[in-house]
């Protein structure tokens, strides 16, 4: 999987899959018709039998979009679903829309549409395929205490997707080292500032604890994606980084046990602080 982000507009490099059967019997064999397929970095669930297929145009598992005001909203799309419309609204009002156009190109069988029609706080996405209509609810969040941090990763359709945490966040670090000890006898004496004891290497190893802020509950399939993706990315002093998630477990939250729904994730960054690639 090749990822480039350009002008905040993540891409994902998606492949064509052909084969061709050959079937060979006592005497003689037949070859079956080239099947041309494309190839997407996603999985199904236990659940979902064996070989599930996409069947959907939005790749996404909810309805109900949050993100911070500042940022971009990236809808992905299956590219396949020619003349399908996509529709950005704010307060009912059309601002914009584009048209799904297929391609023939492999790293755009996943396409990600943004909305560039003056305003990044649409409040709805509206799909449309011939007479069916999906609609997609926008919520922009305005934090103002806190630094809200946008966590990118690939989701079950292999699409990439965003979910930003808003609330209270909490930086660490963690070092290690390699130690020998030295020989610090000179002429038969040694100083005692010189130290025995010496470091070989050292590096260390940042993290952060991040909280989601309140999200309802059609998010916690999100949320369970985001913890069984590979490939996790965060927007960090405006540079997209890759991390990895730390927390290997949720309780899955609901508004009737839980009233307000807010996740707490450790996420390590995928790096040393120390650079030390040779």
């Amino acid at each position: 999987m090749t990822l480039n982000f350009v002008n905040n507009t993540a891409i994902k490099n998606n492949v064509w899959v052909d084969y061709q059967v050959t079937r060979y019997f006592i005497n003689s064999s037949s070859v079956q018709t080239m099947v041309q397929l494309r190839g997407f970095d996603g999985y199904g669930y236990f659940e979902e039998d064996v070989n599930p297929q996409l069947d959907k145009i939005a790749l996404l598992s909810n309805t109900h979009i949050v993100k911070s005001k500042d940022h971009l909203l990236r809808f992905p799309v299956d590219n396949s679903y020619n003349g399908a419309i996509i529709r950005f609204l704010k307060d009912n009002v059309l601002v914009n829309s584009e048209t799904i156009v297929s391609t023939s190109n492999s790293y755009d069988q996943v396409h990600y549409f943004s909305n560039t029609g003056g305003t990044a706080n649409v409040d709805e996405v509206e799909v449309r395929l011939g007479a069916d209509i999906y609609t997609y609810t926008v919520e922009n969040v305005e934090e103002c205490l806190d630094t809200p941090y946008r966590l990118t990763f690939v989701n079950k359709y292999g699409a990439l997707q965003s979910q930003t945490f808003f609330k209270k966040s909490v930086r660490n670090m963690n070092t290690n080292v390699t130690y020998y000890k030295k020989n610090i006898i000179s002429n038969g004496d040694y100083n005692l500032t010189a130290a025995q004891k010496s470091i070989v290497l050292k590096n260390a190893n940042e993290s952060l604890t991040l909280n989601s802020g309140f999200y309802p509950e059609n998010n916690n399939d999100v949320f369970k994606e985001l913890l069984l993706s590979e490939n996790v990315w965060i927007f960090y002093d405006s540079q997209e980084l890759p991390c990895n998630i730390s927390s290997s477990s949720i309780s899955y939250k609901t508004s009737r046990n839980d009233k307000l729904i807010n996740y707490t994730l450790d996420i390590e960054f995928a790096n040393d602080v120390v650079q030390n690639i040779r």
